[in-house]
């Protein structure tokens, strides 16, 4: 559940213990060979492709692959954490803190130590999960939305641990990560002042890619190979392009736009 979806069907699982028993696709003949294990986890088909729900008399029937999307009766991958989705982009955007104290690179957690200061909040803190079993229950499922509406549908409990952090000042924070890239001043390009801590924070990759004069098409290829695997849906690009096509903002500002869109969408906040 923690390496591929929140949701694995009976025949998954099965075909994982099967390599714990040294049988099946994997399977070396050795009992709980832990090369054999996760190959058998990670390259499983149900690990890339949906599982679909359907109900047959008295009966719920899955079957797989079905694509990737998640469309009524199907379910894939699993939500990513927020410390998780913050961490990607920081990676991604090649954050560096800069002391304006001393001028020297700094490379800081960027946790939320106090309500009063501007550092976005996870929601969680490495290493101060309040119980050894992590920061939500393994066996969360929404009370609403499309996962809850499949118990009343088809009789199929389906869970979302990740989902149990997700309140309502972590939601708000992935909100307003527009705001984050910009900074107090657009023209700067992609910074933003961190006050508290006395230094900035500098998104240097982005800041290349902005100053790489590429077209808008090819930034948003970037970020797609970055973020979210070469995945994006046919229908968020059309709406990323759409965006680029009515700004009529700053290149950087468009681009914020862009990122904090895909930052939000499900392309990027599930994993797949």
């Amino acid at each position: 559940k923690r390496l591929t979806s929140s949701n694995p069907s009976a025949d998954y699982i099965g075909r994982v213990v099967e390599a714990w028993n040294g049988e099946g696709t994997y399977g070396d003949g050795t009992v709980g060979n832990f090369v054999s294990i996760f190959k058998a986890i990670l390259l499983d088909s149900e690990a890339r492709d949906a599982i679909v729900y359907s109900v047959d008399g008295d009966d719920v029937v899955t079957t797989s692959p079905n694509g990737n999307q998640l469309d009524g009766g199907t379910t894939a991958g699993r939500l990513k954490e927020p410390i998780i989705k913050w961490t990607q982009f920081y990676r991604f955007a090649q954050a560096l803190s800069l002391d304006e104290t001393s001028d020297r690179p700094r490379w800081d957690p960027l946790t939320k130590p106090a309500s009063n200061d501007s550092t976005p909040d996870f929601g969680q803190i490495p290493m101060k999960a309040p119980s050894v079993f992590n920061y939500y229950d393994s066996e969360h499922s929404p009370s609403v939305g499309s996962l809850a509406e499949a118990e009343v549908d088809y009789g199929v409990d389906l869970t979302s641990p990740e989902s149990e952090i997700l309140a309502p000042f972590v939601v708000r924070q992935f909100e307003s990560f527009y705001n984050g890239l910009l900074g107090e001043d657009p023209s700067i390009g992609f910074r933003h002042d961190v006050t508290k801590f006395d230094f900035e924070t500098h998104y240097n990759y982005l800041r290349y890619l902005y100053a790489k004069e590429q077209t808008l098409d090819g930034f948003i290829d970037e970020v797609n190979v970055w973020l979210c695997n070469g995945q994006l849906s046919a229908d968020l690009m059309s709406q990323l392009s759409s965006i680029g096509d009515s700004s009529g903002g700053e290149f950087n500002e468009t681009c914020a736009g862009i990122l904090a869109l895909i930052f939000n969408s499900s392309d990027f906040s599930v994993c797949f």
